[in-house]
């Protein structure tokens, strides 16, 4: 979330109309996107009955629209490309590049941010795993105890 916030800020102070709707579109999208894991992950505990993620497995055979829901909203909050914060987040560095061609073309390329990114594509892939189609557990098979 963090890094979703220095592209609104850089938006914002770009002062250019097209930096401005980015910005102003990215907190809606980043607001929709964690939203959206929220209700996803209590959906599923209020289901199962347990946070502990070892006891999930199987969503993807029972509740196929749940896990693609959580699926494309565990994607969106990393701005991939066809998503709606990806959108966003061009249009906050077209409005950027337009008065600071430096600042646009620095912002996305921090090093620590590429490092952060790929962690965090992972984390969301072992996650996705973990929940929709990974069998579902002995002792989570019988429900709630």
């Amino acid at each position: 979330s963090i890094s979703h916030f220095g592209f609104i800020i850089l938006g914002i102070f770009a002062m250019t109309s097209q930096g401005q709707a980015g910005a102003t579109l990215y907190m809606v999208n980043h607001g929709v996107s964690t939203a959206a894991l929220f209700l996803v992950a209590g959906f599923l505990v209020s289901r199962k009955g347990t946070r502990l993620i070892a006891d999930y497995g199987g969503v993807q055979k029972v509740a196929p629209v749940l896990a693609g829901t959580f699926l494309v909203a565990g994607l969106a909050t990393l701005s991939l490309p066809g998503l709606a914060p990806f959108v966003s987040e061009f249009l906050v560095l077209i409005g950027t590049y337009v008065k600071y061609p430096v600042a646009a073309v620095v912002a996305p390329g921090d090093p620590d941010a590429d490092v952060n990114t790929i962690s965090a594509t992972a984390q969301r892939s072992r996650e996705s795993k973990t929940i929709t189609t990974r069998p579902v557990a002995a002792r989570a098979a019988n429900g709630p105890a």
